[in-house]
């Protein structure tokens, strides 16, 4: 797990990006994209928003934490899924890739369904790529395939204004 939270447009993207890619795959098919939107942010957010054994730190850590885990809680139990209206494949890539670094595993055995849905789309995505944005057109496409691309190309450009 990183210590990065990502932000709520981050998760509508990769959500509504699963949704376009990736329709019937059992963790999408049939599922209110609120709540599988909700469970990534939840994976995302990870041991800061769970109850856990807070002795060893000082008053002042453990006050910090406790007021960070609050906000997230409250921010997670306030998420309200927002489709986007253009998902591209090269940046669902991207958020996709971000959404796994972010979430972390315990080890390689630990695959969740989230996971292999994140891989899923991504591979969705890379299909709809054309093959000069691989460095080798010929071998498998895959996002270590990429070619190294200009940042103001890969960066994350997407945004969303959010209602007050």
């Amino acid at each position: 797990m990183s210590s990065f939270v990502l932000p709520a447009d981050h998760i509508d993207y990769v959500v509504t990006a699963a949704c376009r890619y990736v329709p019937e795959h059992p963790d999408v098919s049939g599922r209110d994209p609120q709540d599988l939107g909700r469970t990534l942010w939840r994976e995302n957010m990870g041991e800061r928003i769970e109850d856990v054994d807070l002795d060893w730190m000082d008053d002042d850590e453990r006050e910090e934490f406790e007021e960070d885990r609050d906000a997230l809680r409250a921010a997670l139990a306030a998420y309200t899924y927002r489709p986007v209206a253009d998902v591209e494949p090269l940046q669902t890539v991207w958020a996709a890739r971000c959404w796994q670094y972010q979430r972390g595993r315990e080890g390689f055995h630990d695959v969740p369904g989230s996971w292999r849905l994140a891989d899923a789309v991504v591979a969705a995505a890379l299909a709809q790529l054309p093959a000069s944005a691989f460095r080798d057109a010929d071998a498998d496409r895959s996002s270590e395939g990429l070619r190294d691309l200009d940042p103001a190309v890969t960066a994350w450009v997407w945004t969303r204004a959010r209602e007050a």
